[in-house]
Formats: C-alpha cells, sequence, structure tokens
C-alpha cells in the first residue's frame, strides 16, 4: 500500500487529506481515506472510506515496505 495524500482546491485554500492508495486504474487511483473530508462532489466521506479520485488531485509520499 502507498502513503498519499489528495489535494483539493477550494475558496478557503487548498486542502490536504491523508488516504492510502489501494490500486489504480488507467486515469484514477482508488483510495482509502484516513480523515472525514467533503469532496467537491459535496458528497461528506468519512474516515475509512474507499472513493475513486483523479491521479491529478493525488500526490504520492511514500512507497510501503
Amino acid at each position: 500500500m502507498t502513503q498519499a495524500v489528495i489535494v483539493l482546491d477550494s475558496w478557503a485554500g487548498r486542502e490536504r487529506i491523508p488516504c492510502e492508495v489501494l490500486s489504480e486504474t488507467p486515469k484514477y487511483y482508488r483510495c482509502q481515506l484516513q480523515a472525514a473530508a467533503l469532496m467537491p462532489s459535496k458528497r461528506r466521506c468519512e474516515a475509512g472510506d474507499v472513493v475513486l479520485v483523479p491521479k491529478y488531485a493525488v500526490k504520492i509520499e511514500q512507497e510501503a515496505a
């Protein structure tokens, strides 16, 4: 598993949501959130939820050994 952050831009600034990348498709990462977040589609997600996120919004931090 890979540690990463989802970077969201909003009117209040840039928000970084910690997550774990589970898998990937050609255009998306399947991530498990480690903190509650409000996604751009106004969908409320809790810690532990699995979401599909575009690759351009995910910054990979480190690979798990």
